[in-house]
């Protein structure tokens, strides 16, 4: 008895996360379809649809229609993926886009660039992890880095960015987004006590490493005796 009425329950409570998540697709395709050029603010749109937002909204809708919820988009550098369901009911105007919508964005931005990294937001909040190394164990070339961001969010509603801009024969430069306003002393707590410390870890680390090399190299090369 015990065992029917736990799968009783355990399709029942599956039915209506169903339910709910496809009222939340319907609520996104009824947006999609709004009139665009009497939306307000679309002007934000401007610089990634050139101005069409309609077109912009027909080629979300044409992906909303193929996907099923468990379909899985992953980025060309696989640094990434995201499931259909982590978007579906987040695209309205009226709901937030949840951290795997934000982060998939975010990353897509980075790889788009050479020398662009993208940190972990969950850093931060447990701890910050080792210095980046590559498949084969050796520590990522900093030199080759140009900019390193760290999204931050807080209060799970309001985000941030702090990025470091790298000029290795010159110095770092640090810039902080916090379009509202008001947190700059989270900001350069971050800054101070997170993602500088891990740059300098960074830069001593592959210096060391060029530095063991170059011992190997120079032995690898003396006569021997």
């Amino acid at each position: 008895v015990w065992l029917m009425l736990s799968r009783a329950i355990f399709r029942l409570s599956h039915y209506y996360q169903l339910k709910t998540k496809l009222c939340a697709w319907e609520k996104d395709i009824q947006w999609l379809h709004r009139a665009w050029k009497s939306s307000t603010q679309v002007e934000l749109f401007s610089l990634e649809s050139s101005g069409n937002y309609k077109q912009c909204a027909v080629q979300v809708r044409a992906k909303y229609r193929k996907a099923c919820f468990q379909t899985e988009y992953v980025l060309q550098t696989e640094a990434r993926s995201i499931k259909f369901e982590n978007v579906a009911g987040f695209v309205a105007r009226d709901w937030w886009l949840n951290d795997s919508v934000i982060l998939m964005c975010l990353q897509a931005l980075c790889d788009a660039r050479s020398g662009v990294k993208l940190m972990n937001m969950l850093v931060n909040m447990v701890a910050w992890p080792d210095t980046p190394r590559d498949n084969a164990q050796q520590v990522e070339d900093i030199t080759k880095m140009k900019y390193v961001v760290l999204p931050l969010n807080t209060s799970n509603l309001h985000w941030m960015l702090v990025v470091a801009q790298i000029k290795y024969d010159s110095a770092i430069t640090v810039y902080f987004y916090d379009p509202p306003g008001g947190r700059d002393t989270l900001l350069e707590h971050e800054w101070e006590e997170g993602l500088l410390p891990f740059l300098t870890q960074w830069h001593d680390d592959y210096n060391l490493q060029i530095a063991r090399w170059k011992t190997e190299t120079r032995q690898s090369h003396e006569p021997i005796r």
